[in-house]
C-alpha cells in the first residue's frame, strides 16, 4: 500500500507539472502566437525568396506602397523616388530592416488570429495603413540631396508621424548587391530616425529656456546690450554674438525678443548659477546638473 501511495503522489506531482507547463504554453501562445506565426521560416506567409507574401502596406491617403502579386512576389510603388524615400518605413523584400512595417507588423499583415492562425481562409492578409504621407517622404528625400541623415515630421497633437526618411537608402524593387565595406551603403539597414542618436541641436532650446525661466526669477525683466562679444567670464571673449542672430540695428533687446536666438544665449545666463548649484553626492556641477534635471522633468531625456 505504501508503494502505491508513493507512486500516486509522484503521479500527481508529474500531472501538476504537466498542467502547469500546458497552462504556461497556452498563455505564451496567446500572447506571442502572432510573432511565432510570422517567423520567416513559415511558408504559409513567406515565399521561397523569404519575402512576406501576404498583406498590403498603404500610406495615410490610401496609396498602396507595397503589395503581393498573383505569383506571390512582393511589389512596390511605381515611382522609384517614393520607393527609396519609404524604404525604411515599408521595408525591403528580404526583411533586413528590422523596424520596417513588413517586419514589425508581419503578424498584423498576415491576418493571424488566435483561432485560425496564419492560414486565414477569408483572404490573403490584411491592409496596414501607415500615418505617413508618401508625398511628404518624397519631398523630404529630395531635400536631403544625397546626404546622409534623417527627416521626421509629426503631428504634435495626435503623435502621428507624417514623414520619416532615412538615408542612405536603395530601391527595394531593384535591391543592389551590397558588398562588405561599401561606404555608399554604410548603415543602410538602420532607420536613422528610429534607431540612431543625434546631437539635439535647436530643439534643445526648449530645455535651456525652461531651465532659465525656472532658475532666474528676474529673467523677463532683463535687457541686453550687444557690443559684439560676450565677456561674461573673466572678461574674456567667449562667443561672437552673430551666433545669437545678432543684428547691428538692434543694440538693446528684451528677453522675449531673444526666445528665437541661440541656445548659447540661455546657457550663458545659466552660468550665473554655476557656483551655487549642488548636484549628486554634493558635487558642484552647476549648469550641467540644472539642465539635466530640467530635461528629465519635461521628458526630453527619454529615448
Amino acid at each position: 500500500m505504501k508503494k502505491i501511495e508513493k507512486r500516486t503522489v509522484v503521479c500527481l506531482i508529474l500531472t501538476l507539472i504537466l498542467l502547469l507547463g500546458v497552462g504556461l504554453f497556452v498563455v505564451r501562445f496567446f500572447l506571442n502566437g502572432g510573432s511565432w506565426a510570422s517567423f520567416a521560416a513559415n511558408r504559409h506567409l513567406y515565399n521561397s525568396q523569404g519575402q512576406l507574401s501576404v498583406g498590403r502596406v498603404l500610406d495615410r491617403d490610401g496609396d498602396v506602397l507595397s503589395w503581393v502579386d498573383e505569383s506571390g512576389s512582393r511589389q512596390y510603388y511605381a515611382n522609384q523616388t517614393v520607393r527609396m524615400a519609404t524604404l525604411h518605413a515599408v521595408g525591403d523584400p528580404n526583411g533586413a530592416i528590422g523596424t520596417s512595417a513588413l517586419v514589425a507588423f508581419a503578424d498584423q499583415l498576415s491576418g493571424y488570429n488566435f483561432l485560425t492562425g496564419a492560414d486565414n481562409p477569408f483572404g490573403q492578409g490584411n491592409d496596414l495603413y501607415l500615418t505617413l504621407d508618401a508625398r511628404l517622404n518624397y519631398e523630404a528625400y529630395q531635400a536631403l540631396g544625397g546626404r546622409r541623415g534623417a527627416v521626421g515630421v509629426y503631428n504634435y497633437e495626435t503623435g502621428e508621424i507624417l514623414c520619416m526618411v532615412s538615408t542612405p537608402t536603395f530601391d527595394p524593387a531593384d535591391p543592389p548587391e551590397i558588398q562588405e565595406g561599401d561606404e555608399r551603403y554604410e548603415g543602410v539597414y538602420v532607420n536613422r530616425f528610429l534607431s540612431s542618436t543625434f546631437t539635439p541641436g535647436s530643439v534643445f532650446k526648449t530645455v535651456t529656456l525652461t531651465a532659465a525661466i525656472e532658475n532666474l526669477p528676474d529673467l523677463f525683466g532683463r535687457t541686453f546690450t550687444c557690443t559684439g562679444w560676450d565677456r561674461s567670464r573673466e572678461n574674456r571673449p567667449m562667443m561672437d554674438l552673430a551666433l545669437m542672430t545678432y543684428r547691428p540695428e538692434r543694440t538693446s533687446t528684451s528677453q522675449a525678443q531673444r526666445v528665437a536666438a541661440s541656445t548659447n544665449f540661455f546657457t550663458s545666463l545659466m552660468e550665473e548659477r554655476d557656483t551655487k548649484k549642488v548636484c549628486i553626492a554634493g558635487t558642484s556641477c552647476g549648469l550641467v546638473c540644472t539642465i539635466r534635471r530640467t530635461a528629465d522633468k519635461i521628458g526630453a531625456a527619454q529615448s
